[in-house]
C-alpha cells in the first residue's frame, strides 16, 4: 500500500505513514491536522489497547513513537500509583501530579528546575525532600524521564524507557535506591527518607520500571507480545509481603525486588538451607534461626514458598498447593502444613503474612 499523503510503500495494513506520519485510517482528522501528522490526541484514542500499539510501532515515525511511549509510560504510572488509598501513608513529601495540591512556588520550580521545552513532556510524580516547595534535592518523575538532584551534586537524569531495574538497599541508616539502564550504567545514592513507607515506594517504582523495560524489550525485538501486561502475580506477592511492617530488629528480611541488595548474606543463607533455586525471585525471608543462620525460616518466591522448620528437612510449595496449606500460628510461634519457627514477638505478623499470601 501507498501513503495518500506522501506517496511512501508501507506494509499493508500500516495505520499511518511511517515517512510523514500521515493517518492512514480512512478520511481526514477533520481539518485539524493539516500536516498529516498524528497528534498527540489522536495517538491516545487510537492505542487504547497496547497490544495495537506494539503491532504499529514499529512502522511508526520518531515523533509517533516518542508519543507512544510517553502514553504508555503514563498508563502504566497511573495502574500503579494513581491509587489514593494505597499512598495515603507515603508521607507529605510525594505528590501525585494530578492527585495531590501543589502550591504555586513548587509549580513554578517543578516547571523552571526539570521540565525541558517538550510541550508533550508532564510531570506525574514529585518527591520532594524537604518537604517545603522548593524542589532544591529530590526527584521527579514524568512521562519520559526521572530527574533527580542531591547534594549538590548537580542533576541527574534518566529516560525511562532505558531503566532496567531498580535496587534498593542502605546507606549509613537511610534506604536508598540505585536505577540500573539496560547498557549497564547505575546511577548514584537516591534517597527514600522521608517518603513514608519507603519499602512500598520502592517496591511500586520498581514494577513500574519492570513493565516499561517489557515494552522496551518487546520494541527491541527480544520479547513477544503476549509477554507485556500487568505485574499479575508478582505485583499480588509483593502487595501481601507489604501488607504488614516489621521493626528493624526482627529476623525478617524483604527480599531482592524491594529492599536486599544482590549480595545480601542472607539470601545467599536461605538459597542455601531452604534450597532455592537460582532462576527464582526472593521477595521475602523469615529467619528463625538464633543469631541469623538461616538454617530455619521460610522464603516467599516468585514460584512458591521455600522453607524448613525448626526440627525439620526443607521443605517446598508451589502457590497452587500454598493455598490449601495448613497456615497456624499464635504469639511466639507460626506454622506450615506443621513445620513450626519459633516467631517470638513477630508471630502474629507473620501468621498475617502467610495467610494474605494464601489469599
Amino acid at each position: 500500500m501507498f501513503c495518500s499523503n506522501c506517496g511512501a510503500n508501507l506494509p499493508e495494513g500500516s495505520r499511518f505513514c511511517s515517512k510523514c506520519g500521515a493517518s492512514l485510517s480512512g478520511g481526514s482528522s477533520g481539518g485539524k491536522n493539516n500536516s498529516g501528522a498524528l497528534t498527540r490526541r489522536e495517538v491516545a484514542s487510537r492505542y487504547k489497547d497496547p497490544g495495537e500499539l506494539l503491532e504499529d510501532f514499529n512502522n511508526a515515525d520518531r515523533r509517533t513513537q516518542d508519543l507512544m511511549w510517553k502514553i504508555v509510560i503514563e498508563g502504566t504510572f497511573s495502574e500503579l500509583f494513581n491509587k489514593r488509598k494505597q499512598f495515603d501513608h507515603y508521607g507529605t513529601n510525594i505528590y501525585i501530579i494530578g492527585k495531590d495540591s501543589i502550591t504555586r512556588e513548587m509549580k513554578e520550580n517543578l516547571s523552571d528546575y526539570y521540565m525541558t521545552d517538550d510541550p508533550e513532556e508532564t510531570p506525574l510524580l514529585v518527591f520532594d525532600y524537604t518537604g517545603k516547595g522548593t524542589l532544591k534535592e529530590g526527584f521527579v518523575i514524568t512521562n519520559s524521564r526521572f530527574i533527580f538532584n542531591y547534594g549538590g551534586r548537580g542533576q541527574q537524569e534518566f529516560e525511562l524507557n532505558e531503566l532496567e531495574d531498580v535496587e534498593v538497599g542502605k546507606a549509613l541508616l537511610a534506604n536508598v535506591m540505585y536505577l540500573h539502564t539496560v547498557d549497564g550504567v547505575k546511577s548514584d545514592k537516591i534517597f527514600l527518607t522521608t517518603a513514608g513507607d519507603e519499602m512500598g515506594f520502592a517496591s511500586t517504582f520498581r514494577e513500574l520500571v519492570r513493565r516499561i523495560n517489557k515494552f522496551y524489550n518487546y520494541f527491541a525485538g527480544t520479547l513477544e507480545p503476549e509477554s507485556i501486561g500487568g505485574g499479575g502475580d508478582t505485583d499480588k506477592i509483593i502487595r501481601a509481603c507489604h501488607c504488614v511492617q516489621f521493626g528493624a530488629g526482627t529476623s525478617c528480611e524483604v527480599g531482592d525486588p524491594v529492599l536486599t541488595p544482590k549480595n545480601s548474606k542472607r539470601v545467599a543463607k536461605a538459597r542455601m538451607y531452604f534450597r532455592i533455586p537460582e532462576n527464582e525471585d526472593v521477595y521475602f525471608i523469615y529467619d528463625s534461626t538464633v543469631f541469623g543462620g538461616c538454617e530455619h525460616g521460610f522464603a516467599v518466591c516468585s514460584g512458591g514458598v521455600y522453607y524448613c522448620g525448626d526440627h525439620d528437612s526443607p521443605e517446598y510449595l508451589d502457590w497452587e498447593d500454598y493455598e490449601d496449606a495448613a497456615i497456624n500460628g499464635g504469639t511466639l510461634s507460626v506454622s506450615i502444613n506443621g513445620a513450626n519457627f519459633a516467631a517470638g514477638f513477630s508471630g502474629k505478623k507473620l501468621l498475617m503474612l502467610l495467610q494474605a499470601l494464601q489469599q
